[in-house]
């Protein structure tokens, strides 16, 4: 029997725990999981700007979540103002919703952040490679890429000066809410971590 679904049958809010983390690890290593794409809202005045981005990489133990962005974008100038986040994620065929409450971190050097860039394809690198800020506003349609490189992918020469534009988004989790939809009854838990990545855990009505 698949092991999440095991953790599911087992329905105890430490094995609910469990279960969501073992899906945001499938989300960031398993291609075309649910939780392979998610909403991010980073916090700009009173209100939260969403946007849909790719699950990078789940650290189980210490309860962070991993994205890439371009350093140019709304959402880095938002982090840079505000830390604060918030993540969802939904599984439309197990009816399962996740939503994170959270802080960032933002980085562009060190290691962690050398390893990722030299892992990006090609393909993934010319979303770093537009000649002007996302979300800038133009003319006409556009992908922003340069004349000729719209067609094909960057060589390797061609996209390193482009490194320049390329972020880490470290999402550390402070609150996790779950809510399962149901035919017979749905469920909803709460799960608050401390410093330690220990939880406290309630359920709530749903």
């Amino acid at each position: 029997m698949n092991q999440i679904l095991e953790l599911f049958m087992d329905n105890t809010l430490d094995n609910i725990e469990k279960e969501i983390w073992l899906r945001l690890f499938n989300g960031a290593v398993k291609p075309k999981d649910p939780f392979g794409y998610f909403t991010i809202g980073s916090k700009s005045g009173a209100s939260f700007r969403l946007r849909t981005v790719v699950l990078r990489k789940t650290n189980i133990s210490e309860k962070t979540i991993l994205l890439y962005t371009d350093i140019r974008s709304q959402k880095w100038k938002d982090w840079q103002k505000d830390i604060e986040a918030k993540a969802l994620f939904y599984d439309g065929y197990s009816k399962i919703q996740v939503i994170l409450d959270g802080e960032v971190e933002l980085i562009q050097s060190g290691n962690l952040w050398e390893d990722s860039w030299q892992k990006t394809s090609m393909k993934s690198r010319k979303s770093y490679m537009t000649e002007l800020p996302p979300g800038t506003p133009f003319t006409e349609k556009t992908t922003g890429l340069s004349e000729g490189m719209e067609d094909r992918d960057p060589k390797l020469e061609e996209s390193e000066p482009y490194r320049v534009n390329f972020g880490l988004v470290r999402f550390q989790t402070i609150q996790m809410e779950y809510l399962h939809l149901d035919k017979t009854g749905n469920s909803r838990a709460l799960f608050q971590y401390d410093q330690e990545r220990k939880f406290n855990a309630s359920w709530l009505i749903p």
